[in-house]
Formats: structure tokens, sequence, C-alpha cells
């Protein structure tokens, strides 16, 4: 029944303009022509625009007036679709806030990262960032959460570069970063609480590549640099025995132990023309991972540590030992190649292929005891 209206016209009849939803007796109404009205209603209810105006009057199907009448209240309909130019403003998407570090307090850290190399050239980060390296993925968590303003701004430093497919369990990077700590506090370790209120290494994990983890973070002074501050790098790298003679190999890698100039181990570069060679070997020995037994297909590791390494020069020290294993070199090769006055002045790195680079690792930077406190 109608709400209240008296002489309504019939379902067959053309209804007035000033008809509403609420004033129409639906009763007589055939199921199509009921169908035909819900979706008009659907239809008008859908157009944002449409909300404060009248509900369109209903009618009947099969009507030529009342098939004009829903045209025109269509074209208006369509009219309205389009928003006014207050309304246009107002959705106007709005620019994203920039982050006021200013109002935040930075502190030094340390960064304990490790990583797959073998998908990045390399671990530092080029300008342009036209190829993928292990810096430019760590930059970009690090300003994503808001941690650093920029790259240049955060006192960026790193222990040791990696080369492109070299890979690390423990590469160390210093910086400042963001703090939740009260503006004008102190910077030193031992002044500072170990928790800085950030979850610095969940936050960036969420953000890094699988192949790239954050492991732990320290306080650090705020002159800390990761690369001048670190005692000694250790490498390793794997290789299969597949018939090395492991002793002759043992033999070669003692003798790189201690300060030697080692411009034939390792790659020129051109653009350095005053580079020192002397580099002091800490320790250098061919051993089984884990003590394993020494069986013919075990797996073989040359591990060696050194304060500081030139271009290439673990893998062409494994070069090195690789010709000693297959017995094509004795090992006091290694003393002659180290004698630099067995060689005429200017003379450049003989002749032979350096090792690959995917099975070398960085496992380890050692700084002064009570520096770093990693957590």
């Amino acid at each position: 029944m109608d709400s209240g209206g008296q002489g309504l016209p019939r379902h067959d009849i053309a209804v007035s303009d000033r008809s509403v939803a609420g004033d129409v007796d639906y009763a007589d109404w055939s199921t199509p022509q009921l169908i035909a009205r819900i979706r008009q209603l659907e239809e008008s209810l859908r157009s944002k625009d449409a909300i404060g105006q009248p509900v369109l009057p209903p009618t009947a199907a099969g009507h030529e007036s009342n098939n004009t009448a829903n045209k025109s209240t269509a074209a208006a309909a369509d009219a309205l679709a389009e928003p006014p130019a207050d309304q246009a403003a107002r959705r106007k998407k709005k620019e994203p806030r920039v982050f006021d570090f200013s109002k935040h307090s930075c502190r030094p850290i340390a960064l304990k990262v490790a990583y797959l190399g073998w998908s990045y050239h390399g671990l530092a980060s080029q300008e342009a960032d036209t190829v993928p390296t292990v810096e430019a993925v760590l930059f970009d968590a690090l300003i994503r959460a808001r941690l650093i303003p920029n790259r240049r701004d955060c006192h960026w430093s790193r222990c040791g570069r990696t080369d492109k497919g070299v890979s690390s369990f423990e590469q160390v990077f210093g910086l400042h970063i963001r703090s939740a700590l009260p503006i004008g506090a102190k910077g030193t370790a031992a002044d500072w609480p170990l928790d800085g209120g950030i979850p610095y290494v969940s936050i960036l994990n969420r953000l890094l590549p699988p192949d790239v983890r954050v492991l732990a973070w320290s306080p650090a002074p705020p002159s800390f640099d990761a690369r001048f501050d670190c005692t000694h790098r250790r490498y390793r790298y794997f290789f299969p025995a597949e018939g090395l003679d492991v002793e002759r190999m043992r033999d070669a890698a003692r003798r790189y132990v201690g300060a030697h100039d080692f411009r034939f181990f390792c790659k020129i570069d051109a653009s350095k023309p005053n580079l020192k060679y002397e580099r002091t070997i800490l320790s250098a020995d061919v051993h089984t991972p884990l003590a394993a037994p020494l069986v013919p297909d075990a797996f073989l590791v040359f591990e060696v540590a050194g304060h500081a390494f030139l271009w290439h020069q673990v893998r062409c020290m494994v070069a090195i030992l690789f010709l000693v294993g297959r017995g094509l070199e004795a090992p006091d090769v290694v003393d002659h190649l180290l004698d630099t006055t067995r060689h005429p002045p200017g003379a450049g790195r003989p002749l032979y292929r350096m090792a690959p680079e995917l099975p070398l690792v960085l496992v380890e930077c050692g700084y002064p005891e009570g520096l770093l406190q990693f957590r």
C-alpha cells in the first residue's frame, strides 16, 4: 500500500515528475517492471554525485513517454558525473609529507650484514646505479624506512670492498642513523644504551631482498670508520679436492704469511699509478671445513687473514695454489713471485688465470676488543 498518496496513477499511466519512490503502489507491477525499476534505482544510487538528488520516478516498461523520460534523466545524471571545481580541488591527491629529520636524533652505529654476491655487480654502489649492487639495495631500504635522509649525508663507511660475485657472511658498515634517543644524547658506545628504541634489524630485513640480510647492529663512537678501524679481514675460498695435492698446497699457502709485495698477486689498477703493493698476511692455510676428514672427494677451504688486500688478491693467491696442487708449479713459486728483485722493473703480472669469484666469501671483519657490541 502507498504511504498516503490519494488518486495515484496506475502503473500503465505515465507518472508525474513530482512523484517519488514512496508515492507509488508497486502491487500491480509485473516482474519485468519491478526488475527494471530496481536497476533504475541502483543506477541512480551508483552515481556519487546523485547524493541529495531526488530518487528517479518509477516508470512502466514499454511506454514511449516513460522511455523518453528515462533517457532525459540518464542524460542529466551523466551531466552530474563531472564533479564541480571545488570538489575536484578537494579530491586532488595530496603531496606526500616530507620527513623532517631535524626533529629526530641521530646516532653512529655499525651494521653487520651478510649477502650472496652472485646476483650483484659488487658491493660498492655506483653514482647512477645502472647495475645492481649490494649497497644500492641497502641504501634503498634505509631511505624507505626513513632511517637516513640520503646516502651522502649518513657518514657511510664499509669494511671491505668485495667484487662482483663475491659474497660475505660478516660485512660491517658504519653510518649515522635516526634514533629514538633524545636529541643531544652523547654519541659514544659507553654513554648510550644498547637498545636505541628502533628495531633496525627487523625493519631493514622486511625491506631487503632475501639474499641480503642484516645480522646485528652495534652502537659506535662518533668517529667510527668501518674501514680504517678494522684490524683484519678474513676470507675463505671453497673448492673441491678433485685430486689436488693438499700438502703441496699447504706448503705454498704458508709462504704467503708475512709482509710482502703482492704486485704479482693482484689486478693492476691503471688509475692508481702510485699504489703501494705491500700487504701483511697474518695467516694462510688449506684445510677441510669443520675439521672434516681429508678424503679424495673432500671439500677444501683456503683461509687467509690479513690487514688489507689488493684488488683480486685472494683470487690470484688461490690460482697459484691450484697450479701447485695440480703439479704444474712447485711450492716455491710463491717465493719467486713475492721477490720483486728477481723480476725486471715494470714487469707486469705473470700470465695465469684468476680463480672464479663465486666460491670466495668474506667471513670476518676484526675490530679492537670492546669497540663494538653487536646485538
